[in-house]
């Protein structure tokens, strides 16, 4: 009896195991090896991949090879004789710690002093590595027509350290990576206003893709502007910027498109030289409530307009910000009487144009916001 209830708990325990294990199914678009080039095997997506494949040839034609980056990281390879020739499995081989690991620091597919031929069909190559001290077990799904075509189709490692993975298994957490993203805006729209927004959106394929993040990214070209995280844009000064995306999935998949910042057109006078800017509700409207704002002024000449004033009539709230070409803020004011000198932390700004945006709430209790330009003449 005490030796059947030892058979029953060790069966319990195998179970337990293979129940709680969990595998990591990474599914890319097939990809080549190239002449000269190299591809990454990212396991956990941690964008730090755990091995390399590099063209180990010298042209004419590839030989895939890996240099493995610590003595923790290996391939099956064929035998103690063979140790740096890597060896495909089949479908269902088990890989674990008793498999093929006798490489000793880099192996290859079918090298010129090898007389074990790597398969010539869809195989299986096994993997250990280590994440976090622990071993861990993977399969990379290739293809290898020995003639110089290695083609990576997919890989999967086992979450659970030291747990043993079958060539092919996949049931589990399958992860599909992004191969494409296309962007577009509203209507669309390639060009901007200063002090405008525009939504940019990206279309993330395929539609079945683990992680459909992405990050946005602005570069500023001829015009500024700045992007938040859900793709809005904020245009800023005069020119061409050039906004980004990029798959938060480790594919190193991206897409870009080119947007161009005008000027913003003048809509009311208000009886100065200076054109109030408005890209929202026209000023006229707005009864009682009266805004000036110059356009130019000169901080080191003397005392004619050495000032950057706002003046106002009738409203509250008042809110002024303003930024440089690259869009950093370079003074903010809540005061209309407060004039701006045109320094930044204490020192003189350069001879440029700057963007500025004023938000305030009008005599009917309303709330405004506009937006022009100020050149400063130093």
């Amino acid at each position: 009896m005490k030796r059947i209830t030892i058979l029953t708990l060790l069966f319990f325990i195998s179970s337990y195991t293979k129940l709680s294990a969990a595998i990591v199914y990474t599914d890319i678009n097939d990809v080549t090896l190239q002449i000269g080039g190299a591809i990454d095997i990212d396991f956990d997506g941690d964008g730090l991949p755990e091995f390399t494949f590099e063209d180990q040839g010298f042209g004419g034609q590839v030989e895939p090879g890996v240099i493995f980056n610590n003595v923790n990281e290996h391939f099956t390879t064929v035998s103690l004789a063979e140790w740096d020739v890597i060896q495909g499995v089949p479908l269902n081989t088990t890989i674990d710690m008793n498999s093929n690991w006798f490489d000793q620091g880099d192996a290859y597919v079918d090298p010129g002093w090898g007389t074990t031929l790597f398969p010539t069909t869809d195989t299986y190559i096994g993997a250990s590595f280590e994440v976090g001290g622990n071993t861990h077990y993977g399969w990379i799904f290739v293809n290898w027509d020995g003639n110089g075509t290695f083609v990576i189709k997919s890989y999967a490692y086992e979450t659970d350290n030291n747990t043993p993975i079958l060539a092919g298994a996949t049931n589990a957490n399958t992860n599909v990576m992004v191969n494409s993203i296309t962007l577009s805006t509203a209507n669309g729209e390639t060009t901007v206003a200063v002090g405008d927004d525009l939504q940019v959106s990206a279309a993330i394929l395929p539609l079945n893709a683990s992680n459909t993040d992405v990050t946005w990214t602005i570069v500023n070209g001829s015009g500024t502007a700045t992007i938040d995280a859900n793709g809005l844009l904020s245009a800023l000064t005069l020119g061409t910027i050039t906004v980004v995306a990029t798959a938060n999935d480790g594919s190193g998949i991206t897409a870009q498109i080119q947007i161009n910042i005008t000027e913003v057109t003048p809509i009311v006078d208000n009886g100065n030289t200076d054109p109030i800017l408005d890209p929202g509700s026209p000023l006229s409207e707005v009864e009682s409530s009266v805004i000036y704002v110059p356009s130019v002024f000169t901080p080191n000449a003397g005392n004619i307009n050495k000032t950057f004033e706002v003046i106002a009539d009738n409203i509250e709230d008042f809110k002024m910000i303003i930024y440089n070409r690259w869009g950093e803020v370079v003074y903010v004011s809540y005061d209309q009487r407060v004039a701006w000198d045109g320094s930044y932390a204490g020192r003189s700004n350069p001879n440029e144009m700057y963007v500025w945006k004023i938000n305030y709430r009008d005599a009917k209790g309303q709330k405004n916001e506009i937006i022009g330009q100020v050149l400063v003449l130093i």
